[in-house]
């Protein structure tokens, strides 16, 4: 199968080359820069805010399937930036959706669970959305737009992700080790929950997702939910750290521009069911992620 990554340097479409690339051919867009680590990959520039572009890359590419993981991922910028996150995350997933629909293409779109309001997760595919920050609301509105092309449309929501996205992208579980390390104590809260989601069962599940050709909404993730205070006293133990680093805080002591969907979380059981898949345990993943420094 001839697929197209769009979001391919960052931290999920590199697990998505590394779990595709041996058995698919690969199409890698990028944004501002050339993946120069994935030399050997087709590679053609994307500029999710120019239709001329998403045009040029869907013509180019000649993919039998696309998947959309490149986004605006920084929850506090989105709040600051709306018109940005809005033309990035819901009208550059649109663009692409108008530009595959007279095609043979399918589209997999990867979303989250903050289109959710937090209020009595975990959720189900089924369960009503209902977004209360900007980066929720623009991921929503990617989400129509890929339900509209049907059966060649599916959506993957996943949560919190664990893995190393470098010196230049760090994850927040980067910054929440770099603190407990460097500058503790890190405030961690007690009151915001979620699904803590290794990457390369992410990248896995969703390629599994791509060979069957299903369709609709797939909620895929560690089934373990963990308070953001839980996940780093559990870093903090494998690492070796003192747990006096960690300051046990409500989430709305941290003063963040965005609000987040505080019992938040999402049901693991349909794609453990129809697909098969499974985590490692999280403690084992936490340190491979240690071992990755």
């Amino acid at each position: 199968m001839r697929i197209a990554i769009t979001g391919a340097s960052g931290l999920l479409g590199r697990a998505l080359i590394d779990e595709a690339a041996d058995k698919h051919e690969i199409v890698a867009a990028f944004h501002s820069s050339e993946i120069l680590d994935l030399r050997y990959l087709e590679q053609y520039p994307l500029d999710l805010a120019h239709e001329d572009s998403i045009r040029r890359f869907i013509e180019t590419a000649r993919a039998d399937l696309i998947i959309h993981s490149a986004a605006i991922t920084d929850v506090d910028l989105c709040e600051r930036e709306p018109k940005l996150a809005q033309i990035m995350n819901a009208e550059g997933t649109r663009r692409i959706v108008e530009a595959i629909r007279n095609t043979s293409t399918r589209i997999v779109y990867i979303s989250t669970d903050y289109v959710f309001d937090g209020t009595a997760g975990p959720y189900a595919e089924t369960d009503p959305t209902n977004p209360i920050n900007v980066y929720g609301k623009t991921k929503l509105g990617g989400e129509v737009a890929v339900l509209s092309m049907e059966e060649r449309g599916t959506i993957v929501r996943s949560a919190s992700f664990l893995g190393r996205g470098g010196p230049l992208r760090p994850t927040f579980v980067e910054r929440m080790l770099e603190t407990m390390r460097d500058q503790p104590p890190l405030q961690a809260a007690y009151d915001q929950r979620s699904n803590i989601t290794p990457v390369d069962g992410l990248a896995s599940g969703i390629i599994r997702i791509v060979e069957t050709g299903a369709s609709g909404i797939w909620h895929i993730a560690h089934p373990q939910i963990l308070s953001r205070h839980d996940l780093a006293v559990l870093i903090a133990e494998r690492a070796g750290i003192d747990s006096s680093h960690i300051q046990r805080v409500s989430y709305d002591s941290l003063k963040r521009d965005a609000v987040r969907p505080l019992a938040g979380g999402l049901k693991t059981d349909k794609a453990a069911r129809d697909l098969m898949l499974t985590f490692r345990p999280l403690q084992e993943s936490i340190q491979m992620f240690l071992n990755q420094a």
